[in-house]
């Protein structure tokens, strides 16, 4: 198999496009789903981790779902997550995952789908799954 060294200015400008700097500033909410074909939900633990580094971890709120797809998520959960944005915002209450599922309940009627989240679920560590980036 053919092996190719790495571009220093190549990997320099990926870091600087892509690495997450853990500046956040404002109130944010993800969702994941656990066993997200395309991407390992371990990444969560790698953003978790950066915003704590950078003292920002309060202005993050990380939900998972019990779905097996990537592009698109049960449609109550995304309207449960804008409406805790929205109060967050209002409000400065921090949500939970728990109360973000509870909400959660309401979308489902309305749009005739199921509410997947796993408030008590934790992404092991990135680096349990992923080998590490070296220059």
């Amino acid at each position: 198999m053919t092996r190719f060294e790495s571009d220093p200015q190549a990997v320099a400008e990926l870091a600087f496009d892509s690495d997450p700097t853990g500046v956040v500033p404002i109130p944010v909410l993800t969702m994941h789903a656990i066993d997200d074909p395309v991407i390992p939900v371990e990444v969560d633990f790698v953003y978790r981790e950066t915003l704590e580094k950078m003292g920002a971890a309060d202005h993050l709120v990380q939900t998972f779902t019990d779905e097996h797809v990537h592009p698109k998520l049960s449609t109550p959960q995304y309207a449960a997550l804008l409406a805790a944005l929205g109060e967050w915002i209002e409000t400065g209450r921090k949500p939970s995952p728990q109360g973000i599922n509870d909400t959660c309940s309401g979308f489902s009627a309305m749009y005739g789908e199921l509410c997947l989240f796993v408030p008590a679920y934790q992404p092991m560590s990135f680096w349990s799954r992923v080998y590490p980036r070296t220059p």
